[in-house]
């Protein structure tokens, strides 16, 4: 069905290119040759489409009944082939004035059967044989008798000349020829010679009238420019034949053209165009700022994204290297490294703007994806971990190519069915322009349309699901994306036609991404790009593009093996594993130890006084900031016999679980020594021996252990290397510093640790104040990294003397809160006071 109506809608199924390249080389060197002008021995020969007259003849009427008619084709040459030709210039050319030595270059063009069309000669070559005998001997009489005098140097165009009167008769004469002098000829002799060559031709010249005839200047030798017109009547199209020729005879151009009416859509298209851009610029930025959050929050699959990168990297330099080898190979003229040097410049700039490119797209359109549509990428990453032949890559596979068959097919029904529609097709064939056509054409659109579904489903589409699934709301805006960028593979006119087309193919791909998943869609959208791409070679016989066609075949072929093997032969979904990125898999991890880490601090935090002890007369007060979620800072209050009451503070050295787990063990240890031991130069003893047995080496604890007898208003304690004790005494209104000897727990034996320790006291006083605390406190840091230092912490302790224990502290947080607001806490913070009432 598909190919019966696009065949049917095609124009190119009306062209039937009869010769062969090596057949064109060789009528074109015949026409070469009969013009005057000695090509090099080496050509190259290319079927093209003049394009702007097939947009002009499918304007005019169904192409299928007009075009097949030979008379038209005759005078409306839209298929032909071009030659190109090079030519070393003759000495005698040399040495006129603004004529280079350089290679020349010329096309020659032939219609599908090798009749003489035209000469483009931009490089205003003259030929060889500067005069035309025959024409000569039609436009002057007696020149016969010295055609063997005339000699092909410069002086032979001062013989020879036009001069243009505003008035000419209305037909010509010939004029008598004049060895001694210059002869002159008018437009109706400009018009001769024209008509002679356009006789030569391949044109039917009988129906061609001369629309204007003016006088033009080739290498400061005058020329005339010759304009005819004839009217193809059963297509209503005008041709333009423009013949340049010079008075000696002899033809340096023939360009043919047709107009054709003005584009009026083009001004709509460019507002489109503009509008496509600036929304394609937000869309880049928004691209870009929603890869620096995923980043940042890790949510990206790297491995992917690089993948898909480099491959694009490489893709699309390679498809630029296909294109220009092949000018290269058929190109005139020596090539220098210097003229290579740019090209791969080039190619690394290209290769990196598409890396980027698709590494962005990828990026975010696997992260959006697995956030609000996971399964969507289901069997796509079953590809990517090697798993191809099972059953849901095989109904995938299978899917795929049904739908791109149902929506070629639509495609062209529609297109056969929509008013005053009509192709637009390239002017040259995919083999005139590259090596390797076929790969080239795969490749291309395997990577064009690869990076247009992950823009549209996995990147827009996945986003939108967060809000609705609706397939008929999805499938309208894939329509209405499709229908702006239009994205069908061939373009087609009017512009209408084109939106309409677009949007047909996007809402149908549409309701399958929301029925299926990304690879039905994505392989849906290659097979029938591919479908609409061969067209050319398998429309027309003999077509050049035949090779992209016998390929396409070939990888639908493989597809369907492929498919019907892994349905028939592979495991079922539910035996094949799933794919978890690495970031998933991170992720999960991390949230299990941050619950972990939570559960850790509630532990830990459990393990501290849920209370400060009440005694008459003395307020207590007590608080531990941990710098993560749990930490080595410990502070305890224990019952003991008498009354009295055991006080603690420690630090471990390090940071975390480790150090939170030595804090937990000290407390054991000191609620075991407590109930045992009444000097706390004993207990910090025993406690370090246990310590040295249980630890790692290099871990260590600083410690203060104290008594406190609130009937006494007495505190004797033993320091293991801890800050020192603060004890502001009232009477004198100082804080003094308390560093009895001592070794931090953990860092020696028990003799040396003994040796080093001792036991002070303290008699407290009413309005007197002791203060136990870790470094974390004086050593927190500003946003300068400037330290709060033991100066500002002192100042804070007196200023504050008056008031309650906890407000004390409470000033002291709020202090330390403001001095490093914009810096984070490095290290656990722990304060303990005792004040006499």
């Amino acid at each position: 069905m598909f190919y019966w109506i696009f065949s049917f809608q095609h124009p190119l199924s009306v062209a039937d290119s009869s010769l062969g390249n090596d057949q064109a080389k060789q009528m074109s060197q015949q026409v070469v040759t009969g013009l005057g002008y000695l090509p090099v021995q080496d050509s190259y020969a290319d079927f093209r489409v003049r394009n702007e007259m097939l947009e002009n003849v499918q304007r005019s009427g169904p192409v299928k009944e007009v075009y097949t008619d030979s008379e038209i084709r005759t005078n409306y040459p839209v298929f032909y082939w071009q030659i190109e030709h090079a030519s070393e210039p003759e000495e005698w050319l040399q040495e006129m004035a603004n004529y280079s030595e350089d290679l020349k270059e010329y096309q020659v063009f032939l219609s599908e059967k090798g009749e003489f069309l035209g000469f483009n000669n931009e490089d205003s070559i003259f030929p060889s044989r500067p005069f035309e005998t025959e024409i000569l001997e039609l436009l002057f009489d007696g020149i016969n008798h010295h055609l063997n005098d005339l000699r092909a140097d410069a002086e032979l165009f001062e013989q020879f000349q036009f001069r243009f009167v505003r008035e000419p008769a209305d037909h010509f004469e010939k004029i008598e020829f004049d060895p001694l002098s210059s002869n002159i000829l008018d437009q109706r002799g400009a018009e001769k010679i024209a008509k002679y060559h356009l006789e030569k031709s391949g044109w039917r010249s009988e129906s061609f009238e001369v629309e204007s005839t003016e006088l033009i200047s080739i290498n400061q030798v005058d020329a005339a420019r010759v304009e005819f017109q004839k009217q193809v009547g059963a297509i209503d199209r005008t041709v333009t034949l423009t013949v340049d020729v010079l008075p000696t005879g002899s033809l340096v151009g023939m360009i043919f053209t047709d107009p054709g009416p003005p584009d009026t859509a083009a001004v709509g298209n460019n507002y489109r165009l503009g509008i496509l851009a600036v929304v394609a610029l937000l869309f880049i930025l928004w691209l870009l700022i929603l890869l620096y959050i995923r980043i940042k929050l890790r949510l990206i699959d790297t491995k992917l994204a690089v993948l898909v990168a480099v491959l694009a990297g490489f893709a699309f330099p390679a498809l630029l290297f296909l294109n220009i080898f092949h000018q290269i190979l058929y190109s005139f003229g020596t090539l220098a490294f210097s003229d290579l040097a740019p090209q791969i410049v080039g190619f690394g700039i290209i290769a990196a703007l598409t890396s980027i490119v698709y590494f962005v797209i990828t990026a975010i359109g696997d992260s959006l994806t697995r956030e609000y549509w996971s399964e969507k990428l289901r069997t796509f990453d079953l590809i990517r971990i090697g798993h191809i032949y099972n059953r849901p890559v095989g109904l995938v596979i299978i899917r795929s190519v049904a739908f791109s068959f149902i929506i070629a097919g639509l495609w062209a029904l529609t297109l056969y069915i929509l008013p005053d529609s009509y192709i637009k097709v390239n002017q040259t064939f995919v083999s005139g322009q590259t090596l390797l056509p076929s790969v080239y054409s795969l490749m291309f659109t395997f990577f064009i349309f690869l990076g247009l579904t992950q823009i549209v489903f996995l990147v827009g589409i996945s986003k939108i699901s967060s809000y609705t699934k609706n397939p008929i709301v999805i499938g309208v805006i894939v329509a209405v994306i499709f229908m702006l960028i239009t994205a069908d593979t061939i373009s087609v006119g009017p512009e209408l036609s084109s939106m309409v087309l677009s949007a047909l193919a996007g809402f149908a791909l549409g309701l399958i991404f929301v029925k299926y998943d990304f690879l039905t869609t994505f392989l849906s959208l290659f097979l029938y790009g591919i479908h609409l791409l061969s067209s050319p070679g398998w429309v027309m016989s003999s077509s050049p593009d035949a090779s992209i066609f016998y390929a396409v075949i070939a990888l639908l072929v493989v597809f369907l093996a492929i498919g019907v093997t892994g349905v028939f032969r592979g495991k079922p979904i539910n035996e094949l594993p799933k794919y978890v990125p690495d970031y998933i898999t991170e992720m999960a991890r991390d949230e299990r130890i941050k619950q972990e880490l939570q559960i850790a601090r509630t532990v830990q935090q459990s393990f501290l006084p849920s209370k400060t002890p009440e005694f008459p007369g003395l307020d207590i007060a007590a608080i531990c900031i941990p710098a993560y979620e749990t930490g080595g800072d410990y502070y305890d209050f224990i019952n003991i016999n008498g009354g009295k009451i055991a006080v603690t503070i420690g630090d471990v050295s390090g940071k975390g679980i480790q150090a939170a787990f030595y804090m937990t063990f000290i407390k054991g240890i000191l609620h075991a020594l407590c109930a045992e031991q009444d000097s706390t130069v004993n207990v910090l003893a025993i406690t370090n021996t246990l310590f040295r047995i249980n630890a790692q080496n290099n871990t260590f604890i600083s410690m203060i252990f104290g008594i406190l007898d609130p009937e006494n208003a007495t505190f004797k304690f033993s320091r293991a290397g801890h800050n020192p004790l603060l004890y502001y005494n009232s009477e004198s209104e100082k804080i003094e510093e308390f560093i009895p000897d001592g070794i931090g727990v953990g860092m020696t034996g028990e003799d040396l640790f003994r040796k080093h320790l001792s036991e002070s006291t303290i008699k407290m006083k009413p309005g007197d104040i002791i203060v136990l605390f870790t470094d974390g406190i004086v050593e927190a840091t500003s946003a300068d990294d400037a330290f709060y230092g033991e100066e500002r912490f002192y100042k804070m302790i007196k200023n504050n003397k008056n008031l309650p224990a906890a407000k004390i502290i409470k000033k002291l947080m709020d202090d330390l809160k403001n001095f490093g607001q914009s810096s984070s806490q490095h290290d656990d913070m722990t304060i303990l006071i005792i004040k006499k009432e």
